[in-house]
């Protein structure tokens, strides 16, 4: 009986959306984005949730993505430096530029 009425007052994840919901939550919070005691957004993840209202379309596809380049970004792995040293007379990659706004962007937004 006593089992009985502690698997009632649990609360448990039930609905697909709960437990998507829960599983992002979490990530955010280990990855800290969230802070774990006050479950406020950090520095970080106010710059995710102004990145996110910044995009111009209302294509959610995007939001992996720039989150992937913030991750980048906070690991210093995403720079406007080229990866690989550039040989006179051969053509080069390109200047950078896009890379440069995400920078420029990403470093405005974490102020």
């Amino acid at each position: 009986m006593l089992w009985h009425n502690i698997l009632i007052d649990l609360k448990l994840l039930v609905t697909e959306d709960e437990i998507r919901i829960n599983t992002l939550w979490r990530v955010l919070q280990m990855r800290g984005f969230i802070d774990g005691e006050t479950h406020k957004l950090t520095a970080w993840g106010r710059s995710l949730v102004a990145a996110i209202k910044n995009l111009d379309t209302e294509d959610e596809s995007l939001i992996i993505p720039l989150y992937i380049a913030l991750e980048l970004y906070r690991m210093k792995a995403l720079k406007p430096d080229n990866f690989t040293p550039s040989f006179s007379g051969a053509p080069v990659r390109g200047s950078g530029a896009f890379i440069t706004v995400l920078n420029v962007t990403f470093t405005d937004l974490c102020r």
